[in-house]
């Protein structure tokens, strides 16, 4: 291809590729590292200190489960320049005999995980710093939840 010029902006990590009849954003180039961890929800309502992410994320993307238990899971995020405002979403999703639900909720958590059909007993966790290796959870728990969480986390730089 004549007439490509690719510009890379350190500042706010965009890539542009301008031609001589193209002008394409690209997606910026994000270092990213997945990192997994359990969370026993009978715990009282505390926090949670993630490592091992070898950096401070900017965007993470949470998935949460119980392996071989409760119907329930949810999918959510957390965004460091809006931290602890509005932007943090969750979207939980269930099948019960009984129930099946899917919920989108934006207003700060980042997840939520219920533990047994009537939906009663659960936690939800929303991150309360971004760290230089990792970030800090707060759980708050529901009822009597007796179950532990899986959660995977993908963080991104």
């Amino acid at each position: 291809m004549t007439g490509v010029t690719t510009i890379i902006e350190p500042d706010d990590d965009a890539v542009v590729v301008i031609g001589a009849e193209t002008f394409l954003p690209l997606v910026p180039y994000a270092q990213q590292k997945f990192v997994q961890f359990t969370h026993v929800l009978s715990l009282a309502t505390g926090s949670q200190i993630i490592t091992g992410v070898g950096f401070k994320p900017r965007l993470i993307l949470f998935q949460n489960g119980i392996v071989g238990g409760s119907g329930y899971a949810s999918i959510g995020q957390a965004n460091e320049k809006h931290f602890a405002g509005a932007p943090d979403t969750y979207i939980e999703f269930g099948f019960q005999p009984v129930l099946s639900l899917f919920y989108y909720q934006p207003g700060g958590v980042s997840g939520i995980q219920r533990d047994d059909a009537t939906s009663n007993n659960y936690a939800w966790y929303q991150v309360t710093s971004f760290d230089d290796d990792g970030f800090t959870l707060l759980w708050t728990k529901f009822g009597t939840p007796t179950s532990t969480v899986s959660v995977v986390a993908n963080c991104f730089r």
